[in-house]
């Protein structure tokens, strides 16, 4: 998620998803650099404006492409979700991304005192792009004492069937697993693959799984098979 440096504590991490009411600099994310949890929130704003401006809204809530992205409709959502709030769950972890570049060591310090035990860093996208930032993250949160989760932003870009799919799935699971060996990381550590590339229409609204005649349960499954063959079977999300 992109986030200002006044927003890094008041967090936590609910069934996998960091959710909060950020600040995103959408003029600042380009097209191979998405933080985990971008197109959640764009699923979720235009659900909220669907519904706000449908009379049948109220009587028949619409069906989402996944179901996660509407869990928490952002018009519900609270304003601010503070980590001492004991009513909410429990802060494990957060994840960031180069749009944390600003962290310093001081910030990974401050959210371990805070209660944070995991910090899941952003990796790689596709097939092309590669977290800059990523090795000196890491260092930081280890230096802080925190644990260490990484993560891969999918993409399947230009998959045109299941079979380009799987294909395209398993190319990115090495480049996931490639980067990490490079960065020099435990194959115990856990490696998570993000799936939440929209589908867009001509109009730009968000109707679905990118690409969306490929299964992406089925991609994801060969994309697990793939990283436990380079070594790394630490997958909790594993189908």
């Amino acid at each position: 998620m992109k986030l200002k440096k006044s927003h890094i504590i008041p967090l936590i991490l609910l069934s996998g998803l960091l959710i909060a009411k950020p600040v995103f600099a959408e003029d600042n994310v380009s097209q191979d650099d998405h933080p985990m949890g971008y197109y959640i929130k764009q699923e979720q704003e235009q659900q909220a404006s669907d519904e706000s401006t449908s009379t049948d809204a109220a009587e028949v809530p619409s069906i989402r492409a996944r179901s996660f992205a509407a869990a928490i409709p952002a018009a519900n959502a609270p304003d601010i979700l503070y980590s001492d709030n004991i009513s909410l769950p429990r802060k494990d972890a957060v994840d960031i991304s180069s749009h944390q570049s600003w962290m310093v060591q001081a910030d990974f310090n401050a959210i371990k005192a805070a209660g944070v035990k995991t910090v899941i860093i952003k990796l790689t996208e596709g097939t092309g792009y590669i977290n800059p930032y990523a090795s000196s993250q890491i260092q930081m949160a280890k230096s802080a004492g925190l644990n260490i989760a990484v993560y891969h932003y999918a993409t399947l870009q230009g998959a045109n069937s299941q079979d380009a799919g799987n294909s395209l799935a398993v190319q990115e699971a090495n480049y996931f697993a490639n980067t990490a060996k490079k960065l020099g990381l435990s194959t115990n550590i856990v490696m998570i693959m993000d799936c939440e590339q929209p589908y867009k229409d001509s109009s730009g609204k968000i109707i679905g799984p990118n690409p969306a005649n490929v299964d992406w349960a089925t991609a994801a499954a060969k994309f697990a098979s793939q990283l436990k063959s380079q070594g790394y079977s630490n997958l909790p999300n594993e189908l």
